[in-house]
C-alpha cells in the first residue's frame, strides 16, 4: 500500500451541493382548505379522509414518511357532497406521517398523523 504525499495531491472541499429528492416534502402542518378531515389520529389500520366538495373532482391522497418518501397513494373520484376515502395503513410501520390531499392536481390539505401498531 502506498500513500501519495505529493504536494497538491490532496485538497479541501470549498463547497458542495446536496440535491433534494423529487419526492421531498416540507413537513409543516397546514390546512389550506377546511372541507377536509383526516381521522382517526392516531391511526392503527385505516385512515379516513373525509372530503366535502361542491363539484365532482379527481382526488389524490398521498402519505409520506418523515424522510419524505411516498409510502401510500390513493386516487378517487370525489362526487358532489361528502366523500370518505379509506387509506389502509396496516402495512405501514409505526411513526409520524404527513398526509397530503390533492383536488384536481391542486394541493388542498396537509396534516400529520401518528401511526400506531
Amino acid at each position: 500500500m502506498s500513500v501519495d504525499n505529493t504536494p497538491g495531491a490532496w485538497s479541501t472541499i470549498d463547497m458542495f451541493t446536496t440535491l433534494a429528492s423529487k419526492e421531498s416534502v416540507d413537513f409543516a402542518t397546514e390546512t389550506i382548505n377546511n372541507n377536509v378531515s383526516v381521522y382517526p389520529n392516531p391511526v392503527r389500520d385505516v385512515l379516513t379522509v373525509e372530503l366535502t366538495t361542491e363539484v365532482a373532482q379527481n382526488t389524490v391522497v398521498k402519505v409520506f414518511d418523515m424522510s419524505g418518501r411516498l409510502v401510500k397513494q390513493i386516487q378517487a373520484n370525489a362526487e358532489i357532497g361528502v366523500n370518505n376515502i379509506a387509506v389502509n395503513l396496516s402495512d405501514v410501520s409505526a411513526g409520524v406521517y404527513q398526509v397530503q390531499v390533492f383536488a384536481n392536481d391542486k394541493l388542498t390539505h396537509i396534516s400529520k398523523v401518528s401511526k400506531q401498531d
